[in-house]
């Protein structure tokens, strides 16, 4: 929902841009009379409490408003924590899920998290591993941050998406083992389509829309529910993580979007 110290005692469809995805798929929606686009309502945890607890609270009224607009516009909100695996004693994710279980069936969304190194879960020495079982076991939903490894990309797009596929295998046995009530299991994947650094490897346009290709007919062909990281380049992220800065399917030139994939 984007909530900061800036828009603290803003409205919630007034804090930050991404809170207004969940608000325009739902008034598209009506617009067109039926359901085109479905929503996971997402979720981050912030260091500060404060911060938190109005980010879950804007969360739920996006989810009231978009689902009173266009029915099941939005089937689940999803909790993301990078701070899972900075403290073994770290429970705050866990207690907040159990917290909001109960608000989430009322509106009738499945409750679930985003977790950004789900490889921890296949280390049965992880000193994490009794955390991220407990929060797994209060979820319906688990999306699992799968991204190759830059030296398999290396080897090749087809070895990239075999990396995926077998991690993503390992990860929902052991996710189901954890907990049998498991709804959905996600990938959440994405490649770079150029690089920012001399010493960055290779990247193409080419590489990134076969990779989404030939791991979405795998998705599909198995229904595996896949999110591809994402639909827009992020440039400004090259100022800070030049890794996400260009996974996009568009690019943003001036207030046009350019979909730089069409002639590849």
């Amino acid at each position: 929902m984007g909530t900061s110290f800036n828009n603290l005692h803003n409205n919630w469809d007034d804090a930050n841009s991404i809170c207004l995805i969940t608000k325009a798929a739902a008034e598209l929606n009506a617009v067109i009379g039926q359901k085109i686009f479905t929503v996971s309502q997402g979720i981050y945890e912030r260091a500060d409490h404060l911060l938190t607890r109005i980010e879950i609270s804007r969360a739920f009224k996006a989810i009231e408003y978009a689902n009173k607009k266009f029915p099941e516009t939005v089937d689940s909100i999803i909790f993301t924590s990078e701070n899972i695996f900075e403290n073994t004693k770290n429970w705050n994710l866990y207690t907040v899920l159990q917290a909001n279980i109960d608000y989430a069936r009322q509106l009738n969304v499945s409750i679930g998290i985003r977790i950004h190194d789900c490889r921890q879960i296949l280390n049965s020495h992880s000193p994490f591993l009794d955390i991220i079982s407990a929060i797994i076991r209060s979820s319906d939903i688990v999306i699992c941050n799968i991204h190759p490894a830059h030296n398999i990309v290396d080897v090749g797009i087809d070895f990239a998406v075999n990396a995926v596929i077998n991690i993503y295998c390992a990860l929902r046995d052991r996710l189901i083992m954890i907990n049998p009530q498991l709804k959905t299991i996600i990938i959440e994947t994405g490649l770079a389509s150029q690089r920012l650094l001399p010493h960055d490897n290779p990247k193409s346009v080419s590489n990134l829309v076969y990779y989404w290709k030939k791991l979405g007919d795998w998705a599909s062909n198995n229904q595996v529910p896949i999110h591809f990281f994402e639909a827009i380049d992020e440039p400004w992220r090259g100022e800070l993580n030049h890794l996400e800065a260009h996974f996009g399917w568009w690019t943003r030139e001036g207030d046009c979007f350019i979909e730089k994939v069409k002639n590849n």
